[in-house]
């Protein structure tokens, strides 16, 4: 079981315990009768607009949920927002302000973008070409479409070849900024190979973890955790493999990597891969806390 935060009014959820609680202080108390009672799952209604009270009740959900399995719901208001006041959340606005690039969602807007970035005749053959050797550092702008072009030609190859003739093209930015410059080349040659369920099960006898603190800090239910066990083939979801980074305390380098085996990237148009970003950038790796950044930007919170 685990935590979740959803949008409605407290009358119309649906749970073994629904607490209308005007404290915090009422948590702990009605957690304890809950699981007295056999409840698999509670919901509460909170004062999420009161920055102390809403951390306090976090605080309680992760310390109970680290020993104990139940299905724990804060149910917020469609008219409230949940904006603690931490320091760490006042920079997600401006991280997302800074790095969303809702046009780079398009293919053809690479397209667009290399030749503007070359020349509005360049061919797209010479487009290729010149992308190989960007040289303008990868910064992020809110400025005109043709400044973005030109400060971000040289990252994402994987958008830049939504072109078929720049599919092959090297990209310097992946030589300039390597994805596994912290491992070493003995290490990687021996994860040749690695399924994403490999590599999970790897990491955590490496960094020494226990499966049910990884299965309770990415926030999901040990019936899925024994189904991920069970299948070295298994194929994660995205939101999940991104919620078991965030549970093993990977770097933004080794969180890449370990999506790749599943198949994922993070992308500049995606609000959910920026915010998930920005708490790694700042080594902040608590599920609780990027879920609540997460839910107050409407982005689907891991673990669901």
């Amino acid at each position: 079981m685990a935590f979740r935060i959803i949008h409605d009014d407290i009358a119309n959820v649906t749970a073994d315990s629904v607490v209308d609680a005007s404290s915090s202080a009422l948590v702990g108390e009605s957690l304890a009768l809950a699981k007295e009672n056999g409840c698999e799952s509670i919901a509460f209604a909170l004062p999420v607009n009161k920055d102390d009270e809403l951390s306090a009740a976090i605080d309680t959900f992760r310390s109970f949920l680290q020993t104990e399995e139940m299905e724990i719901t804060l149910v917020v208001p469609e008219s409230e927002a949940v904006s603690p006041g931490d320091e760490i959340f006042a920079g997600v606005e401006d991280y997302l302000n800074e790095n969303y690039l809702e046009e780079f969602a398009s293919p053809v807007f690479y397209r667009e973008m290399a030749s503007e970035a070359m020349g509005d005749f360049a061919p797209e053959e010479e487009a290729c070409e010149e992308a190989e050797d960007a040289d303008a550092a990868p910064v992020r702008s809110k400025e005109t479409k043709k400044e973005k072009s030109k400060i971000r030609l040289n990252i994402l190859p994987e958008f830049i070849g939504a072109s078929a003739k720049c599919e092959s093209a090297p990209m310097k930015a992946a030589a300039a900024e390597p994805m596994m410059a912290s491992r070493s080349l003995s290490d990687l040659m021996m994860q040749v190979g690695e399924t994403w369920q490999q590599s999970l099960f790897r990491l955590i006898d490496e960094k020494g973890f226990l499966d049910t603190e990884v299965y309770k800090r990415a926030n999901v239910d040990r019936k899925l955790f024994s189904k991920i066990r069970s299948n070295p083939d298994y194929q994660p979801k995205k939101i999940t493999a991104v919620a078991f980074a965030l549970a093993l305390g990977l770097s933004l380098d080794e969180t890449k990597d370990f999506l790749g085996r599943a198949g994922y990237a993070f992308s500049p148009s995606s609000k959910f891969d920026l915010i998930v970003e920005y708490f790694i950038e700042h080594e902040v790796y608590d599920t609780y806390t990027i879920n609540l950044a997460l839910f107050d930007h409407d982005q689907p919170l891991l673990g669901e």
